[in-house]
């Protein structure tokens, strides 16, 4: 809300500036170069929101709710905490899931991970994973050792806290 209100008045001394300026441009050819830089310069306060998401520099946070639909079952009864890292962990559960799916010979995966105490105000790390996959009709050799390469590449956890079994 600070940052839509500080974009708010800065476009509205833009505004007020291009406006005091054009009415004190003497009349002439060069009137008309002068709006069209004033309007280059109300355009560019207009657009500075859209150029700090591009830059990266205007984050959103948003709060996930113990009664939202994604904390559900005990761990929503354990408290917000609790469910937010619940959500937490199985939003990285499902990507890793992923991860191992788009692994060349891989029809499916589902994977199963272990996570550590969180640091406060942190998310707790992942400290074992443990996947099955079934291969595809022309998976080739190694398939294993692939996936799990992918998983603890992806997750940041040493190559020998991953498991992978091939069905």
């Amino acid at each position: 809300m600070v940052e839509i209100q500080g974009w708010g008045r800065a476009l509205a001394a833009v505004l007020l500036l291009a406006g005091t300026v054009e009415l004190l441009l003497p009349s002439g050819s060069m009137k008309g170069y002068a709006r069209a830089f004033l309007g280059l310069l109300v355009l560019l306060a207009v657009l500075q929101p859209a150029v700090e998401v591009l830059r990266g520099g205007l984050r959103l946070t948003l709060p996930v709710p113990a009664a939202s639909g994604l904390a559900a079952g005990p761990a929503a009864a354990a408290g917000p905490a609790d469910a937010t890292a619940r959500t937490f962990e199985g939003l990285v559960a499902s990507e890793a899931a992923r991860v191992a799916a788009q692994v060349p010979g891989v029809e499916r995966a589902s994977v199963t991970l272990r996570f550590g105490a969180a640091a406060p105000g942190g998310n707790p790390p992942v400290v074992a994973a443990e996947a099955s996959v079934t291969p595809a009709a022309a998976a080739g050799a190694g398939l294993g050792a692939q996936v799990a390469a992918a998983l603890a590449a992806g997750l940041g956890v040493p190559r020998s806290d991953v498991q992978v079994a091939v069905l």
